[in-house]
């Protein structure tokens, strides 16, 4: 009875020792892909500072003015005044002395 005992402790001992040599194994792996994707989070982070950083360099209102200025012939672009927002009724009158002329 005594050496059954001390053979189902021995042999829980071992699948005990399994089981935590399998845990561990998949905790590193784990870990490891977890490293993983915190390293392709940093990049893309950094991927996004730079392009950001390039959006603003290029955005610059000099830059764009210069731009305008040497493309004016094919662009036709000219710097935005008030005068080109009307409210909703200055065109609803608008469009009803239009439509009285007709």
């Amino acid at each position: 009875m005594r050496v059954m005992f001390q053979l189902m402790l021995f042999i829980s001992c071992l699948l005990s020792a399994v089981w935590a040599y399998q845990v561990n194994y998949e905790a590193r792996a784990i870990k490891r892909e977890i490293q993983d994707l915190d390293n392709k989070i940093q990049s893309v982070k950094n991927r996004i500072n730079l392009l950001e950083a390039e959006w603003a360099f290029l955005n610059r209102p000099k830059r764009l003015a210069r731009l305008v200025d040497e493309n004016f012939s094919t662009l036709r672009l000219v710097p935005i005044t008030r005068d080109h927002f009307k409210d909703s009724i200055t065109l609803e009158l608008i469009d009803a002395k239009k439509k009285e002329r007709e």
